[in-house]
């Protein structure tokens, strides 16, 4: 038996719902039981996030439950992930990654929005381009929460995950607009569309074989040039490979775009990790 650890909000049981299918067509032997766990943060809708700290938030209580072995896994939206996993784990693997894209709700048209809602420092910075008269907003809770304030007039606009729309088959709501922002418009947040699968260190030999390699490579790519920014899930810093170029924004040097084809240091994460060494002077003053 497989114990797989989850958070309760409505997206996260469905992704950790995909892993337990995903898991169970791969190895048809496999038996596997949700462990679904009450977290701090999803409790605290009035935690700021980005004055508070981020850092393992999402994970702490999955964490502990990996290690005092009341779950076997744990399930998370690698974007969430810290990137300094707790002593005695490991990322076994990450499952074929969806859309990393975000996408713009909004009520009304976009030379109208006056107010925008996130709690997202990378959002946020790169809609200041965008809509620069805007102002910002926070908001919590879970994607059908946001959606409702939107509608009931909290803001006139929020930004959401395509991927957590399209795993909750939301993909229209009555009274809102959707507007996919594409990469060059809004760089995805690192490791954003994936969903990762957190095991003890012991265990990472079986759980590494549901691990899809392409997926693995990029958000490796993206995580290691956050780790270099000295960035975390609050980083203002946008990072995103797709499989050729590697996308990054960051407000001291907007958006740039390096093909990581073109380095001959190694391999793409080795070179994603030296072209970030080589211009991180510049971004951190």
């Amino acid at each position: 038996m497989i114990k797989v650890a989850t958070r309760k909000s409505p997206l996260a049981l469905i992704q950790a719902k995909i892993v337990c299918g995903y898991l169970s067509k791969v190895d048809s032997n496999s038996e596997l039981k949700l462990h679904p766990i009450s977290t701090e943060i999803d409790s605290r809708l009035d935690y700021s996030l980005e004055k508070q700290g981020g850092m393992g938030v999402f994970t702490k209580e999955l964490d502990s439950a990996l290690l005092n072995k009341s779950a076997d896994i744990a399930v998370h939206s690698s974007k969430d992930l810290p990137i300094v996993i707790s002593a005695g784990l490991s990322v076994a693997a990450y499952l074929k990654r969806e859309s990393p894209l975000d996408v713009l709700v909004s009520t009304m048209e976009h030379n109208n929005i006056k107010t925008i809602a996130t709690n997202s420092p990378r959002r946020r910075s790169q809609l200041e381009a965008i809509f620069p008269k805007v102002k910002f907003l926070l908001i919590r809770g879970n994607v059908q929460t946001r959606l409702k304030k939107i509608l009931q007039g909290y803001a006139d606009a929020t930004v959401l995950a395509e991927a957590g729309l399209n795993r909750l088959g939301i993909n229209e709501y009555k009274g809102l607009t959707f507007t996919h922002l594409e990469k060059e418009i809004m760089v995805p947040a690192a490791g954003q569309g994936a969903i990762a699968i957190v095991c003890r260190n012991e265990d990472l030999s079986y759980f590494s074989q549901f691990n899809c390699p392409k997926t693995y490579e990029a958000v490796t790519i993206e995580k290691e040039c956050l780790k270099i920014l000295d960035g975390g899930c609050q980083s203002p810093a946008g990072v995103y490979f797709d499989g050729n170029n590697l996308h990054l924004y960051h407000p001291s040097i907007d958006y740039n775009i390096y093909d990581l084809g073109s380095y001959s240091i190694g391999s793409p994460i080795a070179n994603g990790r030296e072209i970030i060494k080589s211009i991180k002077k510049t971004i951190i003053k």
